[in-house]
């Protein structure tokens, strides 16, 4: 063996082990939830069935200091173009894109209405 063939025999054998390595798929990473402070202003809420049902119009607290997200119903649970005040623990990220709210249609027709008095 020639001086050439030992360096690329050289080469190859270490280059191997690098190559042989299975490196797992990336796995995405599901965005972070919204802190007390996140302004979802423009965001899109989801239920947890992926129906678009409104829009974050503005954000704001509770008389607790609670963060509070108003959002106008779009769509679907009968009460469209009422605000009602999500509370920020209710809201999760999608990797689509836009917030998931764990609440039924129920619970959401329950949650305080934005008005003058309770206005976030």
């Amino acid at each position: 063996m020639n001086t050439l063939s030992k360096i690329i025999a050289a080469l190859a054998l270490t280059a191997l082990p690098a190559m042989a390595q299975d490196t797992p798929p990336a796995t995405p990473m599901a965005p972070p939830s919204p802190s007390a402070n996140a302004d979802l202003t423009g965001q899109r809420i989801y239920n947890t069935d992926g129906d678009w049902i409104g829009t974050v119009t503005r954000m704001g607290s509770d008389t607790q200091g609670q963060p509070l997200a108003a959002v106008t119903i779009e769509r679907k649970l009968g009460i469209a173009g009422t605000t009602v005040l999500f509370p920020m623990g209710s809201l999760q990220p999608r990797e689509k894109g836009g917030y998931m709210t764990n609440l039924n249609g129920d619970q959401i027709k329950q949650l305080p209405k934005s008005n003058a008095t309770n206005t976030p």
